[in-house]
């Protein structure tokens, strides 16, 4: 029997650094479609300074925390699950820009949410529209 390998761990710093690059990658060309600030792309990452985000739009990215790696897989999540909800991105992005009277919201748009840089808000975010793509499946 053929013995299937565990997923590599974030906590090991060998694996956030071979996908730390590529990780960068994916949060600017997703923050670029978000229409996303500097100051709110920073906020997001944690508060990363603005001169470490220069550095990544440069291509020179060094290891990411686990945390960093954290949200921008959210990140992937959230964009994600919106493109298969919302076909087309007007729609897509009209709903995430939108403010939301839903409970985790209140009164506030979901990129609002995401732009404050909490992590609970990234993490809350992917969960209710992961609930909205089940209750229309079913």
């Amino acid at each position: 029997m053929k013995k299937t390998q565990s997923p590599r761990s974030l906590d090991d710093i060998e694996t956030r650094k071979a996908i730390s690059s590529t990780a960068v990658k994916a949060f600017i060309g997703i923050m670029d479609t978000w229409d996303a600030s500097t100051d709110e792309r920073c906020a997001i990452m944690g508060g990363l300074s603005e001169e470490t985000y220069q550095k990544w739009t440069e291509g020179k990215v060094g290891t990411l925390t686990q945390d960093q790696l954290e949200r921008i897989g959210h990140i992937l999540g959230i964009h994600k699950n919106l493109c298969l909800l919302f076909s087309e991105e007007a729609g897509r992005m009209r709903w995430f820009k939108s403010p939301n009277h839903d409970g985790v919201f209140q009164g506030k748009s979901p990129y609002q949410l995401i732009a404050s840089g909490k992590k609970i808000n990234l993490s809350n975010i992917r969960a209710y529209i992961k609930t909205i793509m089940w209750v229309q499946k079913y």
